[in-house]
């Protein structure tokens, strides 16, 4: 427990947001958000019409396992999740949830089993030389042939256009991610990290949406999605704060004293989300697929 919110407990993991109901409940919007911008759950050139198996690894709350479920009744879904916040009793019977580890040396799953994997938004979850080994096990369990698709998505989570407060903000979080070793420029490569373990025929998308009410609708709601996940960061960010001061040698007391409050933040979160209207803010969405020869 932190500032009233729960994160994993293995310390193994650098993952930065929390594991609890609030947070299901920001990943359930971010999902209807992303899947608007982008049009669809799925990109890649499946054949839907063919029974078969698809996983969705580090599948959160279970939304897009339950929505490809229901609109794809002849295709058996997979969803993955080291915390079991997805659905337990009350699901499409061609849904079906398990609990583990993506950084165990091998996911629980037959290899050449899956017509599609798909995982998304585990930017924060993954060290920077975690990613090779974790995408290549997830290429392990795509049929080959031609007759399998790999789908990445991240958000990118330094935002395009920021105003001069949220740029001081977004050096404090990109500190953040440095300290726990997270690629934050990742995003932007989805697809060679695609090309790296072999996948061929891939292609890049990316959208951009707005955030706060220059943007509409969709601009509010990306607001709300955001400023739930900048809560959740709160903690996480300003102990990494003290932390990195300690471990700079400096005196605690003395760096304590000089640290940003929690107050502070709060006062400072509130400039950030002001300015966005006037600077147009707006966050890059990215999402690579590739094929398995």
């Amino acid at each position: 427990m932190l500032g009233g919110r729960e994160y994993y407990p293995d310390k193994t993991l650098p993952y930065l947001l929390p594991c609890d109901e609030q947070e299901g409940e920001r990943l359930l919007l971010q999902h209807y958000v992303i899947r608007y911008a982008f049009g669809s759950n799925i990109i890649p050139p499946i054949d839907v019409n063919i029974a078969g198996k698809v996983l969705d690894c580090g599948c959160g709350p279970g939304t897009w396992v339950m929505e490809m479920a229901t609109e794809y009744e002849d295709l058996d879904f997979y969803g993955f999740d080291i915390s079991p916040m997805y659905p337990s009793a009350i699901h499409p019977k061609n849904a079906h949830f398990s609990m583990g580890n993506i950084l165990d040396p091998e996911i629980p799953f037959v290899s050449e089993s899956f017509a599609l994997v798909h995982q998304r938004n585990m930017l924060l979850g993954l060290t920077h030389d975690a990613w090779p080994g974790v995408v290549q096990d997830l290429y392990r369990c795509v049929i080959s042939g031609g007759q399998g698709w790999l789908q990445l998505s991240e958000v990118d989570p330094i935002w395009s256009r920021p105003g001069p407060i949220s740029r001081s903000f977004l050096k404090m979080l990109y500190e953040t991610a440095q300290n726990r070793h997270v690629d934050v420029l990742l995003p932007q490569r989805l697809d060679q990290v695609l090309k790296d373990v072999g996948c061929e025929n891939v292609k890049m998308m990316m959208v951009e949406i707005p955030i706060g009410p220059w943007g509409g609708k969709i601009g509010l709601l990306w607001r709300d999605v955001l400023k739930a996940e900048m809560e959740a960061l709160k903690p996480v960010v300003l102990q990494a704060e003290l932390e990195n001061a300690v471990a700079r040698g400096q005196d605690i007391a003395v760096c304590g004293a000089e640290m940003t409050t929690s107050e502070e933040w709060d006062e400072m979160m509130a400039q950030v989300w002001a300015e966005m209207d006037q600077y147009h803010t707006f966050s890059r969405v990215y999402l690579a697929y590739g094929q398995k020869p």
